[in-house]
């Protein structure tokens, strides 16, 4: 006896992380993805374009990615907007019946993110070292080069996925955003607190100071966190801690 499945059976259509992987993907391909993305280019582009014509006798490969810091803005937001723009087009409640396993569709968008940064970081980071190795008489990647590019890739896709998470815990892109721009870029202004431990301690342990010492490989003598790998190991650690808060909150938080 021959049996027939129809293709609107209740295991045709089963959520799985593969599928929910690939409806984050094509939720990314957005108009807002897009802009950012090449905007986030071309400023790069122009900026190792004015690097390269200096006259540097030696360049330092890691030239390429000292500036790292202000590319951190291009993936705030594709993290945040990610994560947000389904709660600010009522979208989300659909994301959750279509699979309703949090969970896992929380762990789907979070690696769409991270292949859209990782992705982006990489297209950056080419870009870079092609204007960089046409414009610049001299200019080599050596090891020292590597462990910074690879440290920058990590740095960016780290970057992605904790504004993700911060979208989920906020729910608003705005808010998300200027989070993730203070923890970023304005928690140096600890060093301003006149007391040793938030001018010695802290300001070691903040992500700006982390991602340099990350990029460069230099740190004082006697600093906390003196190796470039430890260094991008606790800031990978605070995306982590995010995304952990994110899931919990995701999970128990009514949509």
């Amino acid at each position: 006896m021959t049996t027939f499945t129809s293709r609107f059976a209740e295991n045709a259509y089963r959520p799985t992380f593969t599928r929910s992987l690939r409806s984050e993907l094509t939720k990314l391909n957005t108009r807002t993805v897009q802009v950012t993305a090449l905007i986030g280019v071309a400023l790069y582009g122009l900026i190792m374009w004015l690097v390269a014509t200096s006259a540097a006798e030696e360049p330092d490969p890691r030239i390429a990615v000292v500036g790292w810091s202000s590319l951190t803005f291009f993936f705030i937001i594709i993290g945040a907007v990610a994560a947000t723009s389904e709660y600010a087009h009522n979208t989300m409640r659909t994301t959750a019946l279509s699979d309703p396993r949090r969970p896992r569709s929380y762990a789907a968008k979070l690696a769409a993110v991270t292949i859209v940064s990782a992705v982006l970081s990489v297209v950056l980071l080419g870009v870079g070292l092609a204007i960089l190795s046409l414009r610049m008489d001299g200019f080599r990647v050596n090891g020292d080069g590597l462990e910074a590019y690879f440290a920058f890739v990590v740095l960016m896709t780290a970057i992605g996925v904790l504004s993700a998470a911060m979208g989920y815990l906020v729910r608003s892109t705005a808010g998300a955003i200027a989070i993730m721009i203070g923890f970023i870029n304005l928690l140096d202004l600890v060093r301003l607190i006149p007391q040793r431990f938030f001018q010695e301690t802290v300001s070691q342990l903040i992500p700006s100071s982390l991602g340099n010492v990350a990029i460069t490989g230099q740190a004082p003598t006697d600093a906390l966190v003196s190796s470039p790998w430890a260094a991008l190991a606790i800031f990978v650690g605070y995306t982590v801690a995010g995304v952990v808060v994110g899931l919990v909150t995701f999970s128990k938080r009514d949509i």
